[in-house]
C-alpha cells in the first residue's frame, strides 16, 4: 500500500501481491468514493481504466442533487481519518492540500441530551476533551472516557498492521474464527453495550453508543470503541466547499490519470467466462471486455442482478439499517450551529427496537444535524428501517405521505431539544431513494450490519472469479470514506502495476 497511508496504519508497503509485466483493461463498476479512488490508483498504476456509473452524476452517496443554488446534501462534509485522502492525492498528482481544503472542525461534536444538558467535545485533545467531560459531568468522567479511548486504541493498534494495510489473508481469517485472543485483542468477544455499562455511566455510554456508524451497540462488538479512538486522536475535518468539491477533485484526479469515466450508463451484467471475468454488459447491449472488473456497488446487487446464477454465494449478513436525511437551506444569520450536532435519543432502547428488530418508525430518534461550511444548510438525519414492500423488519417508504410525516416528526423533535432554524426550503432523501438511486438493496447505508465475526469475514475485497474484486461499503474493511478508501488501495496494491 502506498507509502503514507503505510505509515499512517503502522506497516511498511508491501509489493503488490498480483504485479502484471503488461496493461490491463479494467472495468470500475460505479462512480462513488470507492469507485473514483479505485480508478486513480490503477490507472496512476498505468492500466487502462474505464469506470461506469448509472446516475449523470459521480459521488455515490457523496454527491448532491438537486440545483446549484440549492443542494440537496446526502452526506455530511465532515472526514475523519485524512491520511486516507492525503496518501490517494499525494501519491498520484498534486497533494490534497492543493485541490481540496479541510478545516479542522471545533467542537468535534455538541451533544445535547433529553435532560437539556448540552455537552460540546473538543476536536482532536485527550486533555481538552477531559476537561469538557468532568466539567459538564463531574470529578472522573472525563477518565473514565479516557479509558474507553485507551481500549479502543489497542484495539486500534491489534487491527492496524495486518487487517488495516491489505485484505485478511486465509490464514488470518482463520485466525479470527478460532482464536480467542485475537478476538478479544480486536474486540469481537463482547459487545460494545457491555463493554461500556461495566466502564461508564448512562451518559457517557450514549456517546460512546452513538459512535458505532450504525451499528446496534448491543449486537455490535466492542471493537467499535476504535472510532471514538480514532476520531479523537486524528480529528475530524470539514471540506470547505463542501463534500461537491471532493467529489469533484477525485474526478478531476481520474481524469487527469487517463480513466475514462462514463455516466448515465448502467452495467446490466458481469461476464464470467471459465471462472474469469472478462467484461461487462452495459444497459444499452453494448459489450465491453476486460482482463479485470471491479464492483464498487453494493454486493447484493452485484451477486444477484449482475453476475451469472451460482457464480457467487451472497454471504448470510443482515443489512444495515437505512437513513432518513432532511435538507434544510437554512438563514445562516438566524441558525447558529456547530459542524456537529447530536441530538441524543432520550429513550435510546426503544428507537433500537425500532430501528433494528421491529421494523417501525423510532419515536424519539438520535439526530444527526451537520452544517454545511456556509452556515446556510443543515442535513439532519436519523437512522430508521431500510426499505422493503412487506419484508420483515422494513419500511415501505414509498408509502403515500409517510416521508413528509416522518419530516416533520423529525423537525418536531429537533424543536423538542431547543433547535428550531429559520428555513426556507427542505427535500427529503428517504431509503427508497437511496435503493432506487444506488441498487443498494433496501437502502442499507452501511453495507452488512456490524454484528461480530461473521459479519466481519463476509466482507471481502478479492473473490472467487478471477479477476472479478470488491471495494466500497459492502466489501472489506468496511463503510465510512476511510474504509473504503483503504478496500480502493488493497485492490489496487493486489492487482499491481502496469
Amino acid at each position: 500500500m502506498p507509502g503514507r497511508l503505510a505509515e499512517q496504519v503502522g506497516r511498511s508497503p508491501r509489493p503488490a501481491a498480483l504485479s502484471s509485466a503488461s496493461v490491463a483493461r479494467i472495468v470500475v463498476i460505479g462512480a462513488g468514493f470507492s469507485g473514483l479512488a479505485t480508478a486513480i490508483w490503477l490507472a496512476d498504476f498505468g492500466h487502462d481504466v474505464v469506470v461506469y456509473e448509472q446516475l449523470d452524476r459521480v459521488g455515490g452517496r457523496l454527491r448532491s442533487l438537486g440545483p446549484q443554488n440549492r443542494p440537496i446534501k446526502l452526506a455530511p462534509d465532515l472526514i475523519t481519518l485524512p491520511a486516507v485522502l492525503r496518501d490517494l492525492f499525494g501519491k498520484t498528482g498534486r497533494p490534497l492540500a492543493k485541490v481540496v481544503d479541510l478545516v479542522p472542525v471545533e467542537p468535534a461534536f455538541r451533544y445535547r441530551f433529553g435532560d437539556g444538558t448540552q455537552l460540546d467535545l473538543p476536536n482532536a485533545g485527550r486533555a481538552g476533551v477531559t476537561r469538557a467531560l468532568d466539567s459538564t459531568f463531574g470529578d472522573g468522567a472525563g477518565a473514565a472516557w479516557q479509558e474507553v479511548i485507551g481500549y479502543g486504541a489497542k484495539v486500534w493498534s491489534a487491527v492496524r498492521p495486518a487487517l488495516l494495510t491489505a485484505t485478511p489473508t486465509t490464514r488470518q481469517r482463520t485466525q479470527l474464527r478460532t482464536s480467542r485472543q485475537l478476538r478479544r485483542a480486536l474486540g469481537l468477544d463482547e459487545t460494545l453495550r457491555s463493554f461500556g455499562e461495566r466502564r461508564l455511566p448512562g451518559q457517557l455510554r450514549a456517546i460512546l453508543e452513538h459512535r458505532a456508524a450504525g451499528a446496534d451497540p448491543r449486537t455490535a462488538p466492542a471493537g467499535v470503541a476504535a472510532i471514538a479512538y480514532v476520531q479523537q486522536t486524528f480529528g475530524r475535518w470539514q471540506v470547505a466547499g463542501g463534500m461537491s468539491t471532493l467529489v469533484q477533485a477525485l474526478h478531476d484526479r481520474a481524469v487527469e490519470r487517463r480513466a475514462t469515466i462514463t455516466t448515465g450508463v448502467a452495467v446490466s451484467a458481469v461476464h464470467i467466462t471459465k471462472g474469469q471475468a472478462t467484461g461487462v454488459r452495459l444497459a444499452t447491449g453494448q459489450d465491453v471486455g476486460a482482463d479485470i472488473v471491479i464492483s464498487a456497488v453494493d454486493a447484493a446487487h452485484l451477486i444477484g442482478d449482475l453476475l451469472p446464477p451460482r457464480a457467487l454465494r451472497l454471504p448470510d449478513t443482515t443489512p444495515s439499517p437505512g437513513l432518513f436525511s432532511l435538507t434544510l437551506a437554512v438563514d445562516p444569520a438566524v441558525t447558529s450551529l456547530p459542524a456537529h450536532t447530536v441530538l441524543l435519543s432520550p429513550r435510546p432502547d426503544d428507537a433500537l427496537d425500532a430501528i433494528h428488530r421491529t421494523g417501525t418508525l423510532p419515536a424519539q430518534p438520535t439526530i444527526d444535524i451537520y452544517t454545511a461550511p456556509d452556515g446556510a444548510a443543515l442535513t439532519v438525519t436519523a437512522l430508521v428501517p431500510s426499505h422493503g414492500d412487506g419484508v420483515p423488519g422494513t419500511v415501505d417508504w414509498t408509502a403515500p405521505g409517510l416521508s413528509a410525516e416522518f419530516a416533520d416528526h423529525l423537525r418536531n423533535e429537533m424543536a423538542a431539544h431547543g433547535v428550531a432554524p429559520r428555513v426556507i426550503a427542505e427535500t427529503v432523501h428517504t431509503p427508497a431513494d437511496a435503493a432506487r438511486q444506488t441498487n443498494t438493496v433496501g437502502g442499507a447505508a452501511f453495507g452488512p450490519a456490524t454484528t461480530g465475526v461473521r459479519a466481519v469475514l463476509a466482507r471481502v475485497n478479492r473473490t472467487k472469479v478471477r479477476g472479478l474484486f470488491l471495494v466500497g461499503s459492502s466489501a472489506y474493511p468496511g463503510p465510512g470514506v476511510p474504509l473504503v478508501g483503504l478496500s480502493a488501495a488493497m485492490v489496487a496494491d493486489l492487482i499491481g502495476r502496469a
